[in-house]
C-alpha cells in the first residue's frame, strides 16, 4: 500500500511541476509580448511627435494678386484634419475647395476674402492663417532710391523679431533687392 501512495505522490508532484512550469512559461511569454507592445508603441509615439515637431506652414501674402499662400516649409507632408472657417465654425477637410494634403514645398492659394482662421493637421497642430494674412496684407515698406538702410522711410505692424522682404524695384539694375528686419530696425540687405 505504501509503494502505491509513493507512486500517487511522485505522479502528484510530477503534475504540480508540470502545471507550475506551464504558468510560468505563459506569464514569461505574456510579459514578453507586452514588452514588445509596448515597446512598439512608445517607438510609433516617438515617430509621431518627430513627425509633429518637423509640420510647419508659412503664410505669403501676395499684394499683386491679393492671395494668401499657406507654403509648407515643413519636413514631412501635411494632411489636414480641420478647417476654422471663424472662430467658431469649422468643417472637417475637405473644405472650403481646400486641399486635403499638402506636399513639403507645396502651397495652396487662398483668396484672402475666404482665408480660413485655422488649419489643424492630422497630427494636431494648429496654424493661424487668415490673423498672419491679415498682418502682411496690413505691411507696407516704403523707400526712396537707391535704398541704403537710412533712406528707408516706414513700415508698419511687423512683429517677428526677424523678418525679410523681398523688394522689387522698377527701374533698378540687379536683382534681390530685400529688407531685414533685425533689432527693431530696417536694414538694406540681400535675402
Amino acid at each position: 500500500m505504501s509503494h502505491r501512495r509513493g507512486q500517487a505522490e511522485i505522479i502528484g508532484g510530477v503534475i504540480v511541476i508540470a502545471t507550475l512550469l506551464l504558468a510560468l512559461a505563459a506569464v514569461y511569454f505574456t510579459l514578453i509580448g507586452t514588452q514588445t507592445i509596448v515597446v512598439d508603441v512608445y517607438s510609433k509615439r516617438t515617430n509621431f511627435e518627430s513627425e509633429r515637431s518637423t509640420e510647419k506652414l508659412s503664410v505669403i501674402y501676395d499684394h499683386s494678386t491679393g492671395v494668401c499662400k499657406v507654403v509648407n516649409t515643413g519636413a514631412v507632408d501635411i494632411h489636414i484634419a480641420r478647417v476654422w472657417i471663424n472662430e467658431h465654425d469649422f468643417c472637417d477637410s475637405p473644405c472650403l475647395s481646400i486641399s486635403e494634403n499638402i506636399p513639403v514645398g507645396e502651397n495652396l492659394k487662398i483668396p484672402r476674402n475666404i482665408a480660413p482662421s485655422y488649419i489643424v493637421t492630422t497630427r494636431g497642430n494648429v496654424f493661424s492663417i487668415k490673423a498672419e494674412c491679415e498682418r502682411q496684407a496690413a505691411i507696407y515698406v516704403y523707400g526712396a532710391p537707391p535704398y541704403p538702410s537710412e533712406n528707408i522711410i516706414a513700415t508698419n505692424r511687423l512683429t517677428y523679431e526677424e523678418a525679410c522682404i523681398v523688394v522689387n524695384i522698377t527701374g533698378v539694375i540687379g536683382t534681390d533687392f530685400g529688407l531685414l528686419y533685425n533689432n527693431g530696425t530696417w536694414l538694406y540687405h540681400k535675402c
